[in-house]
């Protein structure tokens, strides 16, 4: 079966449906009933699914969550939260997972990367100090 695309609660819920519509497997993380606080969701899907792809549009759950990332080894795909013209706020995800749910599937397990215009590994763009 194809890699397991879990759309997080932040974005549409049709994105799954949709997505399942195009033949990709994906399923929402409501419909899957998985918790709603981050570290806890990673957990889950690595309890789930460990080869699942999070697709999600909180960009800052790499810096925030970055040990239990590190320990479950969850592969993340972040929607860039810079929405260009002509998509407003609530287009503009539908747009990038769509536009990029091939790449998303084959993304390397375990990797963080920001999908927008381009697809790029995550970076931090706010430049906080990392905790050890």
């Amino acid at each position: 079966m194809a890699r397991l695309l879990i759309i997080d609660k932040c974005l549409n819920k049709r994105l799954a449906t949709e997505l399942r519509y195009r033949g990709c497997n994906a399923l929402g993380a409501d419909h899957m009933k998985l918790p709603v606080l981050d570290d806890a969701l990673l957990e889950a899907i690595a309890a789930h699914d460990p080869n699942a792809v999070l697709v999600t549009g909180d960009d800052d759950m790499p810096a925030e969550h970055r040990l239990t990332l590190e320990r479950t080894k969850i592969t993340l795909a972040i929607i860039d939260p810079v929405v260009p013209l002509p998509f407003t706020q609530s287009q503009w995800p539908r747009e990038v997972v769509h536009r990029w749910a091939h790449r998303i599937r084959e993304q390397t397990p375990g990797s963080t990367r920001r999908y927008g215009t381009t697809n790029l590994p995550w970076t931090d763009r706010k430049h906080r100090p990392r905790l050890p």
